[in-house]
C-alpha cells in the first residue's frame, strides 16, 4: 500500500468492532488509512421498509395485520452481535415466506382451493415467533 499510495485506492469494509481489530491487527496499519466512514443502523421503519422491498420484489403482498406488525417485528429483531442491518430483514422475510408456505399446506387447508392471490400473501400470523 504504501509503495503505490499515490495509485491505490483501498477500502475495508465491516462493522465498528471488527474494523477496529482489524485496524490494530497490524502497527501500522491504521495509520494507512486516511479516514473512516461510519454508517447508522437503519431503524426499524426503514427495516420494514426493506422487508417490504424485498417481499415485493419476490411477488408478495403483505396484508394489512402484517404491515402493522413490521415495526414491532424488528424493534424484536436481536440487536447483538449477529444483527445484520438489511440482511437481518431478510432473514425475517425468508422466516415469515417459510412460515405462510407451512401455513398454507396444513391439515386443515384444501390446496385445491387456495387461489394465486392467498399464494401471495404474506399475514401477521406468518411471522416467525421471536424469542
Amino acid at each position: 500500500m504504501e509503495n503505490h499510495r499515490e495509485d491505490l485506492i483501498v477500502i475495508a469494509a465491516g462493522y465498528p468492532a471488527d474494523m477496529d481489530r482489524f485496524l490494530d491487527a497490524n502497527a501500522g496499519l491504521r495509520s494507512r488509512f486516511g479516514g473512516t466512514v461510519e454508517f447508522a443502523d437503519y431503524d426499524n421503519a426503514q427495516l420494514a421498509a426493506i422487508f417490504t422491498a424485498m417481499a415485493a420484489g419476490q411477488g408478495y403482498r403483505l396484508a394489512e395485520d402484517l404491515t402493522a406488525a413490521l415495526p414491532g417485528a424488528m424493534a424484536a429483531l436481536d440487536r447483538g452481535r449477529g444483527f445484520a442491518n438489511g440482511r437481518s430483514a431478510r432473514g425475517l422475510l425468508e422466516g415469515t415466506i417459510a412460515a405462510q408456505s407451512l401455513r398454507l399446506a396444513g391439515p386443515d387447508v384444501d390446496l385445491e382451493s387456495v387461489g394465486d392471490a392467498e399464494l401471495t400473501l404474506l399475514t401477521a400470523a406468518d411471522l416467525p415467533a421471536r424469542g
